[in-house]
């Protein structure tokens, strides 16, 4: 993997809905990327290997449309993001289904451990700032309540 997959991956992820699908649309990528066909279509491959993309819809060039109707047209390929299982695994996840459906369900111990120090990690990010009172001033709150004259 190397500077060209990562181009290839954030212009797939950034089209993704919210199922995790992407259309290939491997001519429009060369349009929009500076690489070659062949270079979209190896590097999707390394994607594939890797385990992060799965084939959800074989496309074909064959015309798809209902006689008699007139035009053409062919049938998309689609993939969907995956997470290898052993990435789940290390991070302790309990993963229900298989394939492109399969989706976190829970944590194992080890993994309930892990999260909670990334969300107390993440909590001791963001407090100090607040319990100081070095906060900006757009967001530190009203002025304290004064009774007398302005």
């Amino acid at each position: 993997m190397n500077a060209t997959t990562l181009i290839v991956a954030r212009d797939l992820a950034g089209r993704m809905n919210r199922q995790g699908q992407v259309l290939y649309q491997r001519l429009r990528m060369t349009h929009r990327l500076p690489v070659s066909l062949r270079t979209v279509d190896r590097h999707v491959a390394y994607l594939r290997e890797l385990g992060l993309l799965a084939w959800v819809v074989h496309g074909a060039r064959t015309n798809t449309g209902k006689p008699g109707q007139g035009g053409w047209s062919g049938t998309a390929t689609i993939y969907a993001a995956t997470a290898p299982r052993a990435w789940d695994h290390a991070c302790g996840h309990r993963i229900a289904g298989s394939g492109y459906t399969a989706r976190r369900i829970g944590f194992t111990p080890a993994g309930r451990q892990k999260a909670i120090a990334r969300a107390r990690s993440s909590a001791e990010r963001v407090a100090p700032a607040v319990a100081t009172g070095s906060a900006c001033a757009a967001h530190a709150g009203p002025a304290p309540f004064t009774s007398g004259t302005p």
